[in-house]
């Protein structure tokens, strides 16, 4: 997308709002709540988005380690591997998302940002 320019900025309690949808579950908030402020929404499917993936994680890591898991050392090496790559990507991106919002930018996340414009938007707006 783009960076805007001083005076484009949104206000900041919008730009707060945004940011705390990179914060694991509440990424509902600005996905549901906000209202006709396109910023919020953009953030808020971003953050959905990280969310949904970070989930997608969470159940490999529960088949890997029940299956993978259960051979001795190899297996539990694998999957606390691979445990720690999904963390730490996770943890990346949802920093750099809230930075991004913080800041009033509106750049898609590396590698999940083109599935976030996929997302329709929320059917009831509540905010």
């Amino acid at each position: 997308m783009e960076i805007p320019s001083e005076n484009q900025l949104p206000e900041s309690s919008e730009r707060w709002k945004a940011a705390i949808g990179y914060i694991s579950v509440l990424c509902f908030i600005p996905y549901f709540f906000a209202g006709n402020r396109s910023f919020v929404l953009w953030h808020g499917k971003q953050g959905l988005t990280l969310f949904l993936a970070e989930l997608a994680g969470g159940i490999l890591i529960w088949i890997l380690d029940g299956t993978l898991g259960r051979i001795p050392f190899l297996g539990i090496l694998v999957v606390g591997l691979v445990q720690l790559v999904i963390l730490l990507v996770s943890l990346a991106l949802a920093v750099l998302g809230f930075m991004r919002a913080i800041s009033g930018e509106q750049l898609s996340l590396p590698w999940l940002g083109r599935f976030a414009e996929d997302l329709p938007d929320p059917p009831v707006s509540l905010g």
